[in-house]
C-alpha cells in the first residue's frame, strides 16, 4: 500500500492544511516522493536499495528494490525489507534489511538517496576526511563543512545495453559515518544512521542524473544480512530560492568542450550553434525571476560585433520568455567572467531552457546560469 502523508498532520494531529510544508510518499519498495512547499526534491529511484553482483553499475543488470514486488529485488536479487514511518514534523524514519543472501555473493549493495541535481549543490557529513573515486589519498575535511558536488570529478562511465548514458564520480568516507546531508535551494536533507550491520561507508555521488547520498554495505556473502536503521530529516530553507546550472555538467551542448570550470568554444569552431541549452527544468518556482549567465571573452576591444544571444526558452510551449544580444564591447575585461541578466516570469508547467547561442568571432567560456 502506498502512503502520501503530510508530516505535520501525522505528528501534530492537525487537520490537513491547504499546503503542507513537507510531505512524504512511500511504499514497500522505496520513498518515491519528498515535497517541499509542493516541489518534488527526489529524482531517479527516490530512496531505495540498489546492488550489483559484479560491482559494475549497469542499469540493465543491477539489483533494485524499485519495480520489485517489495520482497525480492529485481533481476534475481536477494530478499529485502524496507519500512518507512513518519516520526514527527519533517522527519521520516526507516529500516532497510537485505538478505540473507541465498545463492551468490553480492559485491555492492547500497541504500541510495537520489536528489534532484538542480536543487542540491553541496554535501556535508560527520567525518573528517573523504576519498575521490576510490583514491587511497584522503582529502582532509572539517566535520560538517560544505563541499560542492560539482568538485567531484566524473570519471566513471555508466552504460545500458552498450550505450553510454553518462558519467559519474563519487566521494567516499571509507568509514561508517553517522550522518550525511545535502543542501540546496529548497532544503537541507540530513540522513542520520542510528544502528547498522555491515554498514561500510557513506558515498556522495556527482551523477549525470542526480546528486546523491548512499549508505554503502560491505560485500555480502551467502548467508549474510545487512541492516540499517535511521531517519531522513527535511529542513526547508527560508528566503528567495536559487538554482544554479553548471555549463559543463548540467546543460547540453551543440558545440565546444569542457575547459576548467566551464564550457568553451574558440574561433576554429563552427559558429551558429548553441554553446549551452537545456536543462528542460520544471523546478523553478513560479514568479518574477532573473537568469544570470556568467560568461567571458578573450578579446573585448577588437570590434563591437554581436558575439552571443542568450535566452530563456519554454520547451513546453515552444516560446521564448526573454532574449538578449551581447556584443563584444559589453564585456569590460578580457578573460574575466562577467554576469549578464535576463528577467522573466516563471509559471507552473514550464520546461525551461537557458540557452547561449554563439555567432562566432571570439573565444567564449561559460561558467553557469543562476536563477533567482
Amino acid at each position: 500500500m502506498k502512503h502520501m502523508i503530510a508530516a505535520f498532520v501525522i505528528a501534530l494531529g492537525m487537520s490537513l492544511p491547504a499546503k503542507a510544508q513537507v510531505s512524504f510518499g512511500y511504499d514497500s519498495t522505496r520513498v518515491y516522493s519528498i515535497r517541499v512547499n509542493g516541489f518534488e526534491i527526489l529524482t531517479g529511484g527516490g530512496v531505495y536499495l540498489i546492488g550489483s553482483q559484479s560491482g559494475n553499475d549497469n542499469p540493465t543488470t543491477n539489483y533494485s528494490s524499485v519495480d520489485s514486488n517489495g520482497r525480492v529485488m529485481t533481476n534475481g536479487g536477494p530478499s529485502f525489507r524496507l519500512s518507512f514511518w513518519v516520526k514527527g514534523p519533517n522527519v521520516l524514519g526507516f529500516i532497510a534489511e537485505v538478505g540473507p543472501v541465498s545463492v551468490l555473493p553480492i559485491a555492492e549493495m547500497n541504500m541510495a538517496f537520489d536528489f534532484h541535481k538542480q536543487l542540491f549543490s553541496t554535501f556535508a557529513f560527520s567525518g573528517n576526511r573523504y576519498y575521490l573515486n576510490r583514491s587511497t589519498s584522503p582529502i582532509n575535511y572539517p566535520s560538517g563543512s560544505q563541499v560542492n558536488y560539482s568538485s567531484i570529478p566524473q570519471i566513471h562511465k555508466i552504460f545500458q545495453n552498450g550505450v553510454l548514458l553518462g558519467m559519474a564520480g563519487e566521494a567516499n568516507t571509507k568509514a561508517a559515518t553517522q550522518w550525511g546531508a545535502a543542501t540546496g535551494s529548497l532544503a537541507t536533507i540530513r540522513v542520520n544512521v542510528f544502528s547498522a550491520t555491515r554498514y561500510r561507508s557513506m558515498d556522495f555521488t556527482n551523477h549525470f542524473g542526480t546528486n546523491n547520498i548512499a549508505l554503502g554495505f560491505r560485500t555480502l556473502n551467502v548467508g549474510e544480512t545487512a541492516r540499517v536503521e535511521g531517519e531522513i530529516v527535511v529542513t526547508p530553507r527560508q528566503g528567495t530560492n536559487s538554482w544554479t546550472f553548471q555549463a559543463e555538467t548540467d546543460l547540453s551542448h551543440q558545440i565546444g568542450r569542457r575547459e576548467g570550470d566551464g564550457w568553451s568554444v574558440n574561433v576554429l569552431d563552427t559558429p551558429g550553434r548553441y554553446i549551452t541549452y537545456g536543462p528542460y527544468t520544471t523546478v523553478i518556482t513560479p514568479g518574477s525571476r532573473t537568469a544570470t549567465f556568467r560568461l567571458m571573452l578573450d578579446n573585448v576591444t577588437a570590434d563591437n560585433n554581436r558575439i552571443l544571444t542568450i535566452d530563456v526558452f519554454d520547451a513546453a510551449t515552444g516560446s521564448i520568455r526573454a532574449i538578449r544580444n551581447i556584443t563584444r564591447r559589453q564585456f569590460t575585461s578580457a578573460f574575466q567572467y562577467q554576469d549578464f541578466d535576463l528577467s522573466f516570469t516563471a509559471s507552473a508547467g514550464q520546461r525551461l531552457e537557458f540557452r547561449t547561442f554563439w555567432h562566432g568571432g571570439s573565444y567564449v567560456r561559460q561558467d553557469y546560469v543562476r536563477v533567482r
